[in-house]
């Protein structure tokens, strides 16, 4: 029995469609539902187009039932066809998963005083960041060492250039992350090295004048 019709169907205005697939699943016998369109709906109490409106609704839930009408002859089938359990994407079966969004959550809420709107591919990102984090640390087993490298990457956040310190949705750190850290360990020579640049672009600025 497909329980997740009738959830759905009794959620609607409109109770009768629900009630359909009950008397359907309630007459079932291996899988399959013989009947008479007449029958079924004089004991249900509702019209024909009633009765195949629900029958619609409740395909479009389970596309694996079927049915067929031949005159006043009703056929079901793949009623007994077991909906295959939903596979978790591994970010929800990860341990870190929810540490590593709070830290997230915690360091855009302090820069732009807005709590982050986390899409599909920011998950995806995050997910990446977690394996990625996780080759970097010394025991790959040790779940809060990658926590942990996620906060360092929040709390060094300032020694990065103006460009990466404004990437801070989660699909930017993903892309940005290994130029992030290298920039992270070698924060003096970042800061010399940009401060030259800077040099560089005001003599041209002189230059042009």
């Amino acid at each position: 029995m497909n329980q997740e019709i009738l959830r759905v169907l009794l959620k609607k205005r409109s109770k009768s469609y629900a009630l359909v697939w009950a008397a359907i699943y309630a007459f079932a016998e291996k899988g399959e539902m013989k009947g008479s369109v007449a029958e079924l709906c004089a004991l249900l109490k509702v019209s024909k187009s009633t009765l195949l409106r629900g029958l619609n609704e409740g395909l479009k839930i389970d596309e694996g039932i079927q049915y067929s009408i031949n005159s006043d002859a009703l056929l079901i089938n793949g009623l007994l066809k077991t909906k295959k359990a939903v596979k978790q994407p591994d970010n929800e079966k990860s341990v870190v998963w929810k540490p590593m969004l709070n830290v997230y959550s915690e360091f855009f809420l302090e820069r732009t005083g807005l709590r982050p709107k986390i899409s599909a591919a920011d998950g995806k990102a995050l997910k990446n960041i977690i394996a990625y984090l996780k080759q970097q640390v010394k025991d790959k087993a040790d779940e809060k060492a990658v926590v942990g490298a996620w906060q360092y990457v929040f709390a060094n956040w300032d020694v990065l250039n103006d460009y990466h310190k404004s990437r801070v949705k989660l699909v930017q750190i993903d892309s940005d992350l290994p130029n992030i850290l290298y920039m992270m360990k070698q924060p003096k020579t970042h800061k010399s090295n940009e401060s030259r640049l800077d040099k560089f672009r005001k003599a041209a600025e002189r230059d042009s004048r």
